[in-house]
Order: structure tokens, then sequence, then C-alpha cells
């Protein structure tokens, strides 16, 4: 994702609102709202919507509280604390804090993560905060945040994540699109109003998991363009024009849009086709099935795997 792209606008959304589909000749009307409907938009949620949640498996749960402990004698919190006290910053908020060296040697980069978050977090309520570091020790900072993110999840626990959560969105998208393409044009109704197959997805997530999510789309990503409410909506829309006049059948006809926050991505995406300005469902779907070829049990079943902490001791998390 390049990052001057990225802009956060906490007042708008690409989230829009609907009217009720009460009318049962408005056939291109519904068309219309169609086009516009949001399926999905990341979280935690019951049953099977909970693999949208990294804790709901086990696995990664208890092993994310071991790695997120961490201590100055854990081998990635000594490698990260070194990298980030040659550029500078430990320095620096040693004078600014009034802290000292051997504060971060006893406690590790978990304490410099907790400075980093105070100092973030506290320029948001008071601008005042801003004077404390220059912009590149800003970057720092919520560099800081971002590898602490990463660093408490391993490789392997991301992987079986977004491999769960980008299944499962796949899933959902192809149940609503078959509804349509079963109904279209006459009954579209009944897929609008369908219980067990919703027109909206809404979740909650942790940064934790924005992070991960973008990271299974190959975005470039940081702490910075996914803090406090910044949101990711995927909507499924039908090229009506094109399925009308015949030039497109079935699932060739849908596409998907992706946004972050108030920006559509689309260059950032590797399986969009600037040919016809569209991200294409069959690609999007392609793409999911390429990264993530296993069945869905293969990794529904890893969350029953027992954690063993010596698993610490041979993977370096501070790099992956």
């Amino acid at each position: 994702m390049h990052r001057n792209s990225i802009k956060q606008n906490r007042h708008q959304s690409p989230l829009r609102n609907t009217k009720a589909y009460d009318n049962e000749n408005a056939i291109e009307y519904i068309v219309v709202k169609l086009q516009s409907q949001l399926m999905l938009k990341m979280g935690a949620g019951q049953l099977e919507e909970s693999r949208f949640n990294f804790f709901a498996c086990e696995y990664n749960k208890v092993k994310h509280l071991d790695l997120f402990s961490t201590n100055s004698q854990d081998k990635y919190s000594i490698q990260a604390l070194e990298y980030f006290d040659k550029i500078g910053i430990i320095d620096k908020i040693i004078q600014v804090a009034q802290v000292t060296k051997k504060d971060f040697e006893q406690l590790g980069f978990r304490y410099l993560n907790d400075h980093s978050l105070f100092y973030t977090s506290s320029k948001l309520i008071d601008p005042t905060f801003s004077n404390l570091f220059n912009i590149r020790e800003w970057q720092i900072l919520n560099k800081v945040i971002s590898s602490f993110q990463y660093t408490s999840t391993d490789k392997r626990m991301r992987y079986y994540y977004q491999a769960m959560t980008l299944q499962l969105i796949i899933k959902q998208l192809d149940l609503k699109m078959d509804c349509i393409l079963q109904n279209y044009p006459q009954s579209l109704k009944s897929c609008m109003v369908n219980g067990s197959n919703p027109n909206y997805q809404i979740q909650s997530q942790h940064d934790i998991n924005m992070l991960q999510f973008a990271n299974a789309l190959e975005l470039e990503t940081d702490y910075i363009y996914m803090n406090y409410m910044s949101t990711m909506i995927i909507e499924l829309h039908m090229d009506v024009e094109q399925k009308n006049i015949g030039k497109c059948i079935g699932e060739d006809c849908f596409y998907v849009k992706i946004f972050f926050d108030d920006l559509e991505l689309f260059s950032e995406l590797g399986f969009c086709d600037y040919r016809t300005d569209r991200c294409w469902f069959t690609d999007f779907k392609n793409f999911v099935k390429k990264k993530y070829h296993r069945g869905r049990h293969y990794y529904v079943n890893q969350c029953s795997d027992i954690y063993d902490p010596m698993e610490l001791d041979f993977i370096n998390f501070w790099k992956t």
C-alpha cells in the first residue's frame, strides 16, 4: 500500500445506507441498490463468524499471551531493542520520560512499546505532545508499536488466521452471489431479506487483527495506518449492464470493492484489473485460493494444536 495514499477521516465512511426493498415491481431500483450493498466488514462474531477473531483460535490465543508477555531475556526482544537503540529512539525516550537505560534492559521490548503507546495516544488528545519528538521520531514510535504487534504473533499464527478469515469471506460472498444469480431479475427481494444470508456482516476488531488482514491482502501496513477507529470494508457488486447485454455470465459478472477508511483501494491490490477498472470477484477468489490452497478444515484443525512454550527458542519472531 502506498503510504501517501492512506488518509484517516473520522467523519466520513464508505458505509452507505440503503432504503427498504418494499416495492416488488421496482426491479431496476433494486439492481441499482445492489451495486452499493455492503457485504462484509471485518471483525469478530459468533459460531463460524468467530473465525474472524484471531483469538477464537485457542492455539493462537495461548501463544499470543506468551509472546505478548515479552521480557528482556527473550531472544527477539533483545534484537528489537538493539535495533531501536541503534537508531536513537531509546535515548530520546530516556531524555523525555526521565527514565534510565537500565529500565529498558530490565523490562525489555514491552517497556519500549508501552512508552510508544503512551506518547502516540497522548498526542491525539493533547497536540502539545507533538513538540516532544520530531517527525522521524514519531514515525519510529509507530514502528515500535507495529513491530511489537507482529512480534506477539509469529508467521504461522498469522498465516492460519488469514487463511480462515479470507476463506470465510469468499464463502459468504459466494452465498450472496448464488442467491442473486438464482433470482435475477424477478425475485431479488428474497436475497435482500434473508436471515441466513445477511446483506451486512459488521465486525469489531483489535488493531492486531486489522494489521494481519491488511497483510493478507499483501498491503504495506504499519500501526500508524491501522490505529483507533480504522475501518476496512469489502463490498460485492454486480455489473448489471454487462449481464443484461449478455457480455458476462454467472460469477464473472461480479466484482468487489475494498475500502480502507474513505479510500477505495485498487492499484494497491494485485488482483485488480486496470483494463476494466474492476477488481473481479473471480480474480479475488483465485488470489485467495492460490495463497491459501489447503482445505478450510486444515486451517481450522490447526487451532486444536497444543502450544509448546519451547517453540519460542526456535523462531525469530521479530524479523518475520
